[in-house]
């Protein structure tokens, strides 16, 4: 049980942390890849992860960007899992990602914009959780046409959440591997019991097999069974649910999206005076297969982050692996 002891642990150093991280100006062009890199990844966990990230600063007292992003990365905060996939596998897979944060001049813009993706995330995650749970509730107008899109989405469809509320944001932990992450939704969709991983960003990522396939273990092993035994308890599968909307232009078919604090165009032409349509809201929704492999990949890549950082976990006293 190492992450509750050692995310109350971190409560402490925020302050010192803030200071540390906040009185160098630092440009992305001045921190090694692996700080950028992780940036993104603390950023997209939420305030739990960005505090994190400041109490580490705090804690270790040191002032490589790199060291303290990573460590909230991996292991403090929130979501382990979350952070793992996103660190290991996007930063080796994904060269386009080191473009996306080019875009900020400084550490503090990329936290600000990052952390307005954050709390849209947030949001759109509470608003379709509680609208599954039978909640009353205002829509926020920002969030609106996602919202719409998930319900007409669900119309006519076998989707069920089951355990009640007990079925949302539900934490699970695997005791033998070590890691714990929180399940968005346990839901039974055209008869099949699985878990659903809700995003809200731009495309689906191979990643995301990694993370739902620990999820899935942990939850089949709290109810008694294995990810790879049958059982009616168990979860069979494990599906992503991609939440997003974006404005088009109408001339040159531009999209537009604003989560992170400022308006982003992909595609169309620059030279296109740009006549935006109200917002869009789209719904993916897909299955993820072979969990097994899947789950294998995952300890495989927790084991290879855990060699990577093994100097910066050896000064947590109580990370299992710290020795």
């Amino acid at each position: 049980m190492m992450i509750p002891f050692f995310v109350a642990g971190c409560a402490g150093g925020i302050t010192r942390g803030l200071a540390g991280l906040f009185k160098h100006q630092l440009s992305y062009k001045a921190i090694k890849f692996d700080a950028v890199y992780f940036l993104v990844t603390v950023a997209l966990s939420g305030l739990t992860g960005l505090g994190a990230t400041l109490a580490l600063r705090g804690m270790l007292g040191g002032e490589d960007a790199a060291l303290a992003f990573a460590m909230a990365v991996g292991y403090a905060g929130g979501d382990f899992l979350e952070g793992l996939y996103k660190a290991l596998f996007k930063k080796i897979f994904s060269p386009a990602l080191a473009r996306y944060y080019e875009e900020y001049l400084t550490l503090e813009e990329a936290l600000d914009g990052l952390s307005h993706s954050a709390d849209w995330g947030t949001l759109v995650h509470s608003t379709i959780q509680g609208v599954l749970c039978g909640n009353r509730q205002t829509v926020d107008a920002s969030i609106a046409p996602s919202v719409r899109a998930f319900l007409d989405w669900k119309k006519g469809r076998e989707f069920q959440l089951l355990e009640g509320p007990e079925g949302v944001e539900r934490r699970v932990l695997d005791k033998d591997h070590k890691y714990a992450g929180t399940i968005d939704l346990v839901v039974m969709y055209e008869g099949k019991k699985g878990i659903v991983d809700i995003k809200t960003g731009s495309s689906l990522w191979d990643e995301y097999a990694l993370q739902t396939a620990a999820y899935c273990n942990a939850y089949n092993k709290s109810v008694g069974a294995t990810l790879f035994e049958r059982g009616d308890a168990r979860c069979q599968t494990r599906w992503i649910l991609r939440i997003d909307q974006y404005e088009e232009c109408r001339g040159c078919l531009a999209k537009r999206r604003i989560k992170e604090g400022r308006p982003k165009v992909r595609g169309g032409k620059r030279t296109c005076n740009h006549q935006w349509s109200p917002p869009t809201g789209v719904v993916e929704f897909c299955e993820l297969h072979n969990q097994r492999e899947d789950f294998e990949a995952f300890l495989a890549a927790k084991e290879l982050w855990e060699w990577y950082y093994k100097r910066t976990l050896a000064k947590i006293s109580n990370y299992a692996k710290a020795s």
